[in-house]
């Protein structure tokens, strides 16, 4: 019997030493830190407990060497007390607790504990398993930054942007998408994109197109609101990934550039204005270039004109002193002295002529003198009468009884009345009549050149003093005659007055004060007057 129960002792003793071989070496072998402590809970004394067990990793988690069968004073006097009463009240009441701490003691980790009573009540015993999270923690709190990082670029970025899920329910919105939908502050987390607007069905169709992973966009995309206002967007879709590699749904940006749209318009329609005007201003300037080119070749015909009268007027001096010889030796009869008086007639019509035209050739004196504005106009008649009689113009005259001479430069006044008789003959074309009437009022003389040719448009009356502008083919005007003629009378402080009617003709009135708007008129003596011939 004897021999039988100390077998059976020796087999349980080796039982229990491979039993505690295996827990020791199963405990050794796990990477969290692991201890049993015994809680000294005495009236009077501090708590404190004491190290019963530990294994390999303990040393390395909490730092403390050779800590079997130490207490924890004595091993960290300053360590703080409440893990003393956290270990006391699991000693006391049985209760397991799990929970994670970081703190300076601990050199800044943080470790995930968990602690549960283990033996008799009475033993006081807790086993404690620990391990270090310092480095989840820090990848927890990095991830934590980015989210919020993240959540604050969605929430206040400039542009409309959301994010969605698989089921298109919004994990974050900015401000802006909230606003451009009429969401106001409303918290759009975890609501169906669907529910929050009207989505058109082009829009669903590239929402499963993002979820199925392709990236789209467009650069100007026309869209009309419900309200019937349009809006002009630049979007772009992409899919999101989950650690997993796979789609977790899709980031939506939304631009709205319709402001820039607009201006874009804006600058479009600037541009061609700007390019009309720079057209119409080559235009106008070429215009102007073939005017000059004209008004040149004007002045060299001019130039001609006084050198061929010039030359006539030698040999017309010749002819006209054969045909006197003739008609004072020779006796001839009647009908032939007729005849010879129509050739003297004739001749002398010439030498007035070219006269005329010398005259009205020579350069100006600038000078005022007295000058009588009915023999003036009458000059004028005589160099237009061919061209009148060859158009079938008639002209009519209508001079004031008494008109007083007035002091001007002749050769600029009749330089204007030409020009207003050539301009009523060119309204005419043919088969009309330009009356010529004169007055006086008060200290001025009226000159008024009527026509009944085509009239001017009222639009066109503003423009016609312009420099270059006109009325006639470019061939046949400058557009410099009636600006040289205002130029001309607002010199000698006189006024030209127009009027006219489309269809019925027009009217310029020309005035000029007598003694030629200054003082200097007063004082110029000894001057040849022109012959009166109204």
């Amino acid at each position: 019997m004897s021999k039988r129960y100390t077998l059976e002792r020796n087999r349980l003793t080796e039982a229990l030493r491979e039993r505690e071989d295996r827990y020791n070496s199963l405990i050794d072998s796990i990477d969290e830190g692991y201890c049993v402590i015994e809680m000294r809970i005495e009236p009077g004394r501090p708590l404190d407990y004491r190290f019963l067990e530990v294994n390999r990793a303990f040393e390395q988690q909490s730092t403390l060497v050779d800590a079997q069968g130490k207490w924890m004073r004595e091993l960290r006097p300053d360590h703080e007390e409440h893990w003393f009463e956290i270990y006391r009240d699991v000693a006391l009441t049985g209760q397991p607790i799990r929970f994670e701490h970081c703190g300076r003691a601990l050199n800044g980790r943080c470790f995930s504990l968990y602690a549960f009573r283990i033996g008799a009540p009475d033993q006081r015993q807790v086993a404690v398993l620990f391990s270090d999270i310092t480095e989840r923690k820090r990848v927890e709190q990095a991830l934590a930054e980015s989210e919020q990082r993240l959540r604050l670029f969605i929430e206040y970025a400039p542009a409309a942007l959301a994010m969605f899920d698989r089921d298109m329910r919004c994990l974050s919105a900015s401000r802006r998408w909230a606003k451009d939908y009429g969401q106001g502050n409303r918290d759009l987390v975890g609501l169906p994109a669907y529910e929050v607007h009207e989505v058109p069905e082009r829009w669903k169709e590239v929402y499963r197109r993002g979820l199925a992973g392709e990236v789209l966009g467009a650069e100007e995309d026309r869209y009309e609101r419900p309200d019937g206002s349009v809006r002009w967007m630049r979007w772009e879709i992409h899919p999101w990934y989950d650690f997993s590699g796979d789609i977790g749904g899709i980031i939506i940006f939304i631009e709205d550039i319709t402001e820039r749209k607009q201006i874009e318009e804006e600058l479009q329609t600037l541009n061609e204005e700007l390019g009309r005007r720079v057209e119409e201003r080559t235009r106008e300037l070429q215009e102007t270039q073939s005017q000059y080119i004209h008004a040149e070749k004007l002045s060299a015909v001019g130039r001609l004109s006084a050198s061929i009268a010039h030359e006539f007027n030698n040999p017309l001096q010749g002819v006209m002193a054969i045909l006197k010889g003739l008609k004072k030796n020779l006796r001839l009869e009647e009908e032939d002295k007729e005849l010879l008086d129509v050739a003297l007639s004739e001749t002398d019509r010439m030498k007035n002529l070219i006269r005329n035209l010398q005259e009205f050739n020579r350069p100006s004196s600038g000078k005022k003198m007295p000058m009588d504005i009915h023999a003036s106009i009458n000059t004028l008649l005589l160099l237009c009468k061919i061209d009148f009689k060859r158009r079938r113009i008639v002209t009519v005259l209508n001079y004031a009884g008494q008109l007083p001479r007035i002091m001007a430069i002749p050769d600029q006044i009749k330089q204007v009345f030409l020009n207003l008789l050539n301009n009523a003959a060119d309204a005419i074309q043919t088969d009309g009549v330009i009356t010529v009437r004169t007055w006086q009022e008060d200290n001025r003389v009226a000159v008024a050149i009527q026509d009944t040719g085509t009239g001017i448009a009222p639009e066109q009356i503003g423009l016609i003093f312009q420099p270059f502008y006109t009325t006639k083919p470019e061939i046949h005007g400058t557009g410099l005659g009636l600006s040289v003629c205002h130029g001309i009378i607002q010199g000698h402080r006189g006024e030209i007055r127009v009027e006219s009617e489309p269809g019925k003709g027009s009217t310029f009135t020309v005035l000029l004060p007598v003694d030629g708007g200054s003082m200097e008129a007063d004082s110029i003596e000894g001057t040849s007057p022109e012959r009166s011939g109204s």
